[in-house]
């Protein structure tokens, strides 16, 4: 497995991070259940020595975490579409 990628995945999200992120997104199902098939792919990608597949989900972990703090900062700022923002 290798660290470095992780670790240089968890900072750049690190960066992006909003406080509040996290508990908003378990309030949204489907999005929670996306994060959880994330990280299970990252996982098993680590577990299996592949680095192409773990450089792969990594990516897609750090875009899900970028699409999320756009939602959820919209959801802040414009709380009348926060529904829209649940679908």
């Amino acid at each position: 497995m290798d660290n470095s990628l992780i670790d240089g995945c968890l900072e750049e999200i690190g960066k992006g991070y909003r406080p509040g992120l996290l508990p908003w997104l378990k309030q949204q199902p489907a999005r929670w259940r996306r994060l959880l098939n994330l990280e299970d792919a990252i996982n098993k990608a680590a577990l299996g020595g592949g680095q192409v597949g773990l450089t792969a989900a990594l990516s897609e972990y750090k875009d899900f975490f970028r699409e999320m703090v756009t939602a959820y900062e919209m959801s802040n700022t414009f709380p009348l579409f926060e529904g829209r923002a649940n679908e």
